[in-house]
């Protein structure tokens, strides 16, 4: 059995004849929602269903029965991508941890290859002192 759940401000919005209203979320609240309101207007009455209402200077924030709800869903649902991200991530940590020392082996090659590439061009620069090994050491091209 599916259940499917629902929320339209707009409804709630004509059938209590509440003008501007808005969702907020926030980490502490969750969803709720809000009402623009200035502290030169009324107090505006709100209907028993509206709870946890909270004032501040520019807006009046609320909730009800379905907008807890649906915020208690939003939770789980993202508590599960949070548990199968993790497992996808552990994989593919654990995959990657048999094959890390490829990359070592990898990196050794390109500073050595680099080494080499490096002594060649300078050598092929300047004219520098370069020693040759053999039976006799013999240092050539000295100025």
């Amino acid at each position: 059995m599916k259940f499917v759940l629902t929320f339209s401000y707009p409804y709630v919005e004509t059938k209590y004849n509440i003008e501007n209203l808005s969702i907020g979320n926030s980490t502490a609240k969750g969803f709720y929602l809000q009402v623009k309101h200035s502290l030169n207007q009324p107090p505006l009455k709100l209907p028993a269903i509206f709870f946890d209402v909270s004032v501040t200077k520019n807006s009046i924030s609320f909730t009800t029965n379905d907008v807890l709800m649906l915020n208690a869903r939003a939770k789980k649902a993202i508590e599960e991508i949070y548990l199968q991200s993790d497992c996808i991530i552990t994989k593919l940590i654990n995959d990657i941890r048999t094959k890390i020392s490829c990359f070592y082996t990898l990196t050794d090659i390109v500073a050595n290859a680099d080494l080499a590439f490096s002594f060649a061009y300078q050598c092929s620069c300047s004219n520098y002192i370069r020693p040759q090994f053999g039976r006799y050491t013999e240092i050539v091209n000295v100025s």
